[in-house]
């Protein structure tokens, strides 16, 4: 095999293999600890993958849709989720080729590790591409974020790799390959993340417009073509998926729900209003918890490097995007991490480049092999006795519930009562697409008349009250004042 092919299979050979090392070890990781559904956003996720994975784009209102209303969940004109769909379609993949959302979830994160690996190819040497999609691949607290939840963030990460690695190649040859990258890139994230998208590959396409403008060749097919049609068609696909869950191609579910439920004032409507996910934090405390998302002990020690390598025009422009997404996203939210997602092969390609500062500047062997093996560091110290457990190890009780129900051969109706210090993050009512078909039917407590008229709905159902603020939760039969059930 001539010199020339072997570099070729190398080089496409490499995402293959940091994409099939992040599916590996969280698989592993999760077969060992089984992470559940936690936070609102996972349960809403689901909701989309299991209405994709039934071959629709959305549900029919259910007649008695106020019992369901919850966080996250649109309940007129159509019964879905309120993000957009790009999560939702990856964990109804997950659910059609595995059995399971949560593969979704790992083939998302591979897809990202791979895709990095990919971008940091054209601008970076091969070895040192392959070191930092690896270095994703066995980060332990992305991977426990974004490889072992339904929140989302590998799949934007993907998009922004995506528009990023198809810069240089675009700078250096007008391909219509990469031209295809570019568009799949801003596609991904036009159906994941499209404001902080556009916020994270501003600076690349305002490069790229700027280097073929100094470079005074013609715009040319290859470059912009196939691009333009991949988003053109993505922007149809999207308003025709909004008009068949909202009723207008112009309005996003996301918000039609804003509007519905932000800034009412009375019973459930009050408690959706008031709940913005957790307490304000200082900026500091935001960056702090940014900083221990991406860059865990010691990989900080990898910035140290970019002393060596400032000089290079690709490290400031991916540090120019970090730093727009990272000063915007700490000014306007709560800064959690999967915000920042479609910036996070921006991020890496920094952290990447200030390893090979160090490598350039440690001359003994035995340095330059530690800088090697540093990200595997954090990956040991997850797996230590006495490490500190991810929050994703919290669960809320709810899948025990459910499987306890399950094993009767019975279906169930499941009222949910909280109690007056009830914390809003700790949500129950949550259902699937298919209401009147699930074996397990959550609903809300609306008094006695509209309870009956549920009980009566679901006459063939066994009828329980759970309250989930008591210690542990308590669950037994439910009675209607007056009834005799």
């Amino acid at each position: 095999m001539s010199r020339h092919v072997s570099r070729r299979v190398a080089r496409s050979l490499a995402p293959a293999l940091a994409g099939l090392v992040a599916f590996a070890l969280n698989a592993a990781f999760w077969a060992r600890l089984r992470p559940e559904p936690l936070v609102h956003d996972e349960f809403s996720y689901l909701l989309a993958a299991d209405t994709f994975a039934h071959g629709r784009l959305t549900n029919p209102t259910h007649p008695l849709w106020r019992h369901f209303e919850t966080f996250h969940v649109l309940q007129r004109p159509s019964y879905q989720s309120k993000y957009p769909p790009g999560q939702g379609l990856m964990l109804a993949a997950g659910t059609v080729l595995g059995g399971q959302p949560i593969v979704g979830v790992w083939l998302s994160f591979a897809i990202a590790c791979a895709a990095a690996t990919w971008m940091l190819q054209g601008w970076l040497p091969r070895r040192w591409a392959l070191f930092g999609g690896l270095l994703v691949a066995i980060q332990p607290v992305m991977g426990a974020w974004w490889g072992q939840t339904y929140w989302g963030g590998a799949l934007p990460m993907a998009g922004g790799a995506l528009v990023y690695g198809a810069v240089p190649r675009l700078v250096r040859r007008e391909r219509a390959s990469a031209s295809v990258a570019l568009g799949v890139g801003l596609a991904v994230l036009a159906l994941t993340r499209p404001v902080e998208g556009a916020l994270a590959v501003l600076p690349a396409l305002a490069f790229l417009t700027w280097r073929r403008a100094r470079m005074k060749r013609p715009l040319r097919w290859t470059l912009w073509g196939p691009a333009t049609l991949i988003v053109a068609a993505t922007a149809v696909w999207i308003g025709y998926y909004h008009w068949r869950v909202t009723g207008d191609p112009l309005r996003s579910p996301y918000q039609v729900w804003t509007e519905t439920y932000q800034g009412r004032k009375t019973g459930l409507h009050a408690d959706l209003g008031r709940y913005h996910g957790s307490p304000e934090m200082e900026p500091a405390r935001k960056l702090m918890r940014l900083a221990d998302f991406y860059t865990p002990f010691p990989l900080a020690l990898g910035l140290a490097g970019l002393w060596w390598t400032w000089r290079s025009r690709w490290t400031r422009l991916f540090a120019a995007s970090a730093l727009l997404v990272l000063a915007v996203t700490v000014a306007s939210s709560r800064a959690w991490p999967h915000y920042t997602a479609p910036a996070a092969a921006a991020f890496l390609a920094v952290l990447v480049q200030g390893f090979r500062g160090l490598w350039r500047a440690c001359r003994p062997r035995v340095l330059r092999a530690s800088i090697v093996l540093c990200p595997l560091v954090p990956l040991v110290l997850s797996h230590t006795p006495g490490a500190p457990p991810f929050w994703i190890h919290e669960r809320l009780g709810r899948t025990r519930v459910v499987q306890a129900l399950a094993a009767a051969p019975e279906d169930d109706l499941v009222f949910v009562r909280y109690g007056p210090a009830h914390d809003a993050s700790r949500e129950w009512v949550f259902n699937e697409a298919d209401i009147d078909g699930a074996r397990v039917v959550w609903a809300r407590e609306l008094g006695p008349t509209d309870d009956e008229d549920l009980i009566r709905s679901f006459a063939d159902r066994r009828v329980w009250l759970l309250e989930p603020d008591e210690t542990p939760p308590r669950l037994g039969p439910y009675r209607v004042l007056g009834s005799s059930r």
